[in-house]
């Protein structure tokens, strides 16, 4: 189970995809050092990469800055400092949300009864009572149980990263479909070498992931995630 303080994170968090609220708070100088989402790494390549988890950003972190660069959606740098972010060069990647969902499913579906992590206890409260893949997805038709997965980063939709407004944000959008193409595109954008991506964490396994969704499934999730199939135009069926 989540502990009092787990709920807390998750809840500021939240806050991160509010725009006014990070402008107003950056705007406090006891707290600007703080609210700063500006990583060492970021200001040394003069781009700012904004992770999505389950798209295929950790292999993306490691080739090009080191490591782990954390989750902060555009928004937040925009709200931090508006005019400086201009001279960084910001991009993400994006993934087909059926595939993501499930990618992210099977993640923690694997660390249901753990509790040494937030992600852990998350899975043991959210996932209790859902054995399987489809029970979840139909467990998304409710709307307070729904509301609850999607607040949680591996589950957000794709917009909320990097939309401001309804616009797309970031200068590049790459696809987790295409990602070494797009990612050679970043470093030649970059003026560094391209190179390889390395193969952090496999993507699941076992076929194409439209083999676990029954037509029921597909119609949910495409509700759920409608806002990233507009703005990306993605379908069933379509990408990896």
């Amino acid at each position: 189970m989540m502990t009092p303080l787990d709920k807390v994170q998750v809840a500021i968090k939240d806050m991160e995809f509010h725009i006014n609220f990070y402008r107003v708070l950056s705007g406090v100088p006891f707290l600007s050092r703080r609210m700063n989402p500006y990583s060492p790494c970021f200001e040394e390549r003069k781009a700012v990469f904004i992770h999505i988890p389950k798209a295929a950003g950790s292999s993306i972190a490691s080739a090009l800055f080191g490591g782990n660069v954390g989750h902060k959606p555009y928004s937040r740098f925009h709200a931090y400092a508006p005019k400086e972010l201009q001279e960084y060069f910001t991009f993400s990647f994006v993934r087909n949300p059926w595939d993501r969902l499930y990618s992210a499913y099977r993640y923690f579906a694997a660390v249901v009864g753990q509790c040494q992590h937030r992600d852990h206890r998350w899975a043991s409260e959210m996932l209790a009572g859902k054995p399987d893949f489809q029970s979840f997805v139909s467990s998304l038709g409710n709307p307070a149980y729904r509301r609850r997965v999607l607040r949680y980063d591996h589950f957000r939709d794709q917009s909320g990263w990097v939309m401001l407004g309804k616009n797309v944000g970031v200068d590049y959008l790459g696809r987790f479909e295409t990602i070494q193409t797009d990612f050679d595109s970043i470093c030649d954008q970059l003026g560094i070498d391209q190179v390889e991506l390395p193969r952090l964490r496999e993507s699941h396994k076992g076929g194409h992931y439209t083999e676990v969704f029954t037509p029921e499934m597909a119609l949910i999730v495409g509700d759920v995630y409608q806002k990233d199939i507009i703005n990306f135009g993605y379908q069933f069926g379509s990408g990896s």
